[in-house]
């Protein structure tokens, strides 16, 4: 069954993605479970006020694979390590963030489904620790980049705080993740963002 890394697989009606860790899963699990039922979680921004209190997860330090590593690399914790070109001009110029980080939805692209009445639900959660409007720039990038939208949606979130670097920030972190795991990718149109947000 296609998404999910490939580690998809499906029984009936009901789709399975195995868990990459038994630490991160049952923070995941324990986290939900603490939400009232009224929370507004269906939606990046009530997604993210719900998980703005969370306290860091220290599974977090254990991570190493790529999308752990294109997020170490996007914020200056690692070295370049693929499309190490690409990735030092998408950096170029980002200063040090002063957004507060908190605990945020890494790959909300695909991963909030809709039921018959409207109601959003956001499936898939790897957590990351970033400012939230990090979330929503890997998202729009997401947006432009693999689904054919237009360059004008990356303006959309000018209001959001530091919006440019994290702009930036997400290409780097969706390049490196893509040239760590794909031959050779295509990156016709991450170079327009970037030349867009430049």
């Amino acid at each position: 069954m296609p998404g999910g890394r490939g580690l998809l697989w499906r029984c009936d009606a009901v789709a399975f993605k195995p868990v990459d860790t038994q630490r991160e899963h049952d923070w995941i699990c324990e986290t939900y479970d603490a939400w009232p039922s009224s929370a507004d979680v269906g939606v990046a921004d009530g997604f993210h006020a719900a998980t703005a209190s969370l306290t860091r997860p220290a599974f977090l330090d254990d991570r190493h694979d790529p999308w752990a590593i294109g997020d170490k690399v996007a914020f200056g914790e690692e070295e370049p390590v693929a499309a190490r070109r690409f990735v030092r001009q998408a950096l170029a110029g980002c200063a040090p963030m002063t957004d507060l980080s908190q605990v945020v939805h890494g790959d909300l692209t695909g991963n909030v489904l809709r039921t018959a009445e409207g109601s959003a639900v956001v499936i898939d959660w790897p957590p990351y620790f970033r400012p939230s409007g990090w979330a929503l720039a890997v998202v729009a990038t997401d947006a432009v980049c693999w689904q054919g939208a237009d360059l004008s949606l990356l303006r959309e979130w000018d209001d959001v705080s530091s919006w440019p670097q994290l702009l930036r920030r997400a290409l780097a972190y969706r390049v490196t993740t893509r040239a760590l795991v794909e031959d050779d990718p295509d990156l016709t149109r991450e170079l327009q963002v970037l030349e867009e947000v430049s």
